[in-house]
């Protein structure tokens, strides 16, 4: 196109329609990254017969102590042991005092004194929960030779960590 100041000239210029596409993005949070990569949310999603506490329970509940966030876990009794303690009892065994197998952040904890599980995590730190009866247990946590219920407790440190497995 010439245009000059002594002759005025007019112009149409038609452009044709265009719409960038952009990639998709998707977003995840460092915690559903965390719980992912420790298989919480795959087990949640395939309902094993596993009860379930997300963050979001876990922050609502607004607990004193550990063993206030299992208080209406069905299948688990919190049953006080004495000298202030309390211990996780299985109500879904034959005689309904099972035996319940505590995991933090996929290692099986052996606690020191009975009832020490509230003096050892505080609320504010854990992130999950999942609770199984004893018949489904997922093979990583059963102990080999006990038919044991489990609570499987994720950590903020475990699930909001940055680093790979």
């Amino acid at each position: 196109v010439e245009l000059s100041a002594r002759t005025p000239a007019r112009v149409t210029v038609k452009l044709g329609v265009f719409v960038p596409q952009l990639s998709a993005v998707e977003v995840v949070s460092a915690r559903d990254l965390g719980l992912q990569r420790v298989g919480f949310s795959e087990r949640k999603r395939g309902a094993g017969g596993g009860y379930f506490l997300d963050p979001d329970f876990v922050a609502k509940r607004q607990a004193n102590r550990f063993s206030d966030l299992l208080t209406t876990v069905p299948g688990i009794r919190v049953q006080n042991a004495g000298n202030g303690q309390v211990s996780l009892v299985s109500t879904r065994s034959a005689a309904g005092g099972g035996c319940v197998t505590v995991w933090m952040d996929g290692a099986e904890w052996k606690q020191l004194d009975a009832g020490d599980l509230d003096s050892f995590v505080r609320p504010g730190e854990v992130s999950a929960i999942e609770v199984y009866p004893s018949t489904n247990v997922p093979a990583q946590f059963t102990t080999v030779g006990s038919n044991c219920a489990a609570v499987v407790v994720w950590t903020r440190l475990k699930v909001e960590s940055r680093t790979k497995r």
